[in-house]
Protein backbone atom coordinates (compact mmCIF):
# COMPACT_ATOMS: atom_id res chain seq x y z
CA UNK A 1 0.00 0.00 0.00
CA UNK A 2 1.11 3.32 -0.95
CA UNK A 3 -0.03 7.09 -0.37
CA UNK A 4 1.53 9.37 -3.63
CA UNK A 5 0.96 13.06 -2.59
CA UNK A 6 2.55 15.81 -3.88
CA UNK A 7 2.22 19.02 -1.99
CA UNK A 8 3.68 21.99 -3.42
CA UNK A 9 2.07 24.74 -0.53
CA UNK A 10 0.68 24.24 2.34
CA UNK A 11 -1.62 27.66 3.36
CA UNK A 12 -1.53 29.02 7.05
CA UNK A 13 -3.74 31.33 8.56
CA UNK A 14 -3.12 33.45 11.46
CA UNK A 15 -5.31 31.65 14.59
CA UNK A 16 -8.36 33.80 14.92
CA UNK A 17 -9.92 34.02 18.71
CA UNK A 18 -13.58 33.15 18.91
CA UNK A 19 -14.80 34.57 22.35
CA UNK A 20 -16.54 31.69 24.41
CA UNK A 21 -19.24 32.37 26.74
CA UNK A 22 -19.02 32.09 30.33
CA UNK A 23 -22.17 30.55 31.80
CA UNK A 24 -20.01 30.07 35.01
CA UNK A 25 -19.43 33.75 35.34
CA UNK A 26 -23.16 34.75 34.66
CA UNK A 27 -25.20 36.36 37.78
CA UNK A 28 -28.35 37.22 38.38
CA UNK A 29 -28.97 39.77 35.86
CA UNK A 30 -27.18 38.40 32.84
CA UNK A 31 -29.93 35.05 33.19
CA UNK A 32 -32.74 37.83 33.00
CA UNK A 33 -31.07 39.80 30.45
CA UNK A 34 -30.88 36.58 28.30
CA UNK A 35 -34.23 35.30 29.02
CA UNK A 36 -35.53 38.70 28.25
CA UNK A 37 -33.34 38.63 25.13
CA UNK A 38 -34.58 34.62 23.71
CA UNK A 39 -37.98 35.82 24.67
CA UNK A 40 -37.62 39.07 21.82
CA UNK A 41 -35.89 36.78 19.22
CA UNK A 42 -38.48 33.90 20.00
CA UNK A 43 -41.27 35.76 19.08
CA UNK A 44 -39.60 36.96 15.84
CA UNK A 45 -39.63 33.07 14.71
CA UNK A 46 -42.88 31.95 12.67
CA UNK A 47 -44.53 28.53 14.06
CA UNK A 48 -44.90 26.02 11.10
CA UNK A 49 -48.06 24.80 12.88
CA UNK A 50 -49.05 22.65 9.59
CA UNK A 51 -46.06 20.57 10.43
CA UNK A 52 -46.08 20.50 14.00
CA UNK A 53 -49.60 19.33 14.13
CA UNK A 54 -49.35 16.71 11.30
CA UNK A 55 -50.42 13.19 13.09
CA UNK A 56 -48.55 10.79 10.65
CA UNK A 57 -45.47 9.35 12.79
CA UNK A 58 -43.71 8.48 9.33
CA UNK A 59 -44.71 11.62 7.80
CA UNK A 60 -42.45 11.87 4.49
CA UNK A 61 -43.79 15.58 3.69
CA UNK A 62 -40.51 17.06 2.34
CA UNK A 63 -42.36 20.38 2.99
CA UNK A 64 -43.21 19.95 6.73
CA UNK A 65 -39.68 18.10 7.20
CA UNK A 66 -37.72 21.62 5.80
CA UNK A 67 -40.63 23.68 8.11
CA UNK A 68 -39.36 21.49 11.32
CA UNK A 69 -35.79 21.70 10.32
CA UNK A 70 -35.61 25.30 9.73
CA UNK A 71 -37.70 25.46 13.14
CA UNK A 72 -35.25 24.07 14.58
CA UNK A 73 -32.50 26.03 13.37
CA UNK A 74 -34.28 29.14 13.98
CA UNK A 75 -34.51 28.14 17.45
CA UNK A 76 -30.75 27.36 18.17
CA UNK A 77 -29.63 30.71 16.34
CA UNK A 78 -32.20 32.48 18.36
CA UNK A 79 -30.54 30.63 21.88
CA UNK A 80 -26.68 31.82 20.58
CA UNK A 81 -27.85 35.04 19.34
CA UNK A 82 -29.51 35.72 23.14
CA UNK A 83 -26.72 34.18 25.04
CA UNK A 84 -23.95 35.96 23.13
CA UNK A 85 -26.02 39.53 23.92
CA UNK A 86 -26.36 38.53 27.48
CA UNK A 87 -23.69 36.41 28.92
CA UNK A 88 -20.00 37.42 29.63
CA UNK A 89 -17.66 35.88 27.13
CA UNK A 90 -14.25 34.94 27.73
CA UNK A 91 -11.11 37.17 27.08
CA UNK A 92 -8.53 36.51 24.61
CA UNK A 93 -5.35 35.95 26.84
CA UNK A 94 -1.52 37.36 26.22
CA UNK A 95 -0.10 35.08 23.25
CA UNK A 96 3.77 34.70 24.17
CA UNK A 97 3.68 32.81 20.33
CA UNK A 98 5.13 30.02 21.54
CA UNK A 99 3.28 26.74 20.17
CA UNK A 100 3.94 23.55 21.95
CA UNK A 101 5.62 20.97 19.62
CA UNK A 102 6.50 23.05 16.90
CA UNK A 103 10.28 22.82 16.80
CA UNK A 104 9.61 19.05 16.92
CA UNK A 105 7.00 17.98 14.78
CA UNK A 106 6.51 20.57 12.13
CA UNK A 107 9.04 23.67 11.72
CA UNK A 108 11.00 22.87 8.45
CA UNK A 109 14.72 22.17 9.36
CA UNK A 110 16.77 24.77 9.66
Amino acid sequence: MSLDINVAHIAVSKHVYMPGLCWNKAKEEHFAAYKSALRGQLTRIDVPCEAIICKDFHCCNYAHIDALKSYISLIAEACLDAAAEALPASKQKGTRGCIPGWKEQIAPPP
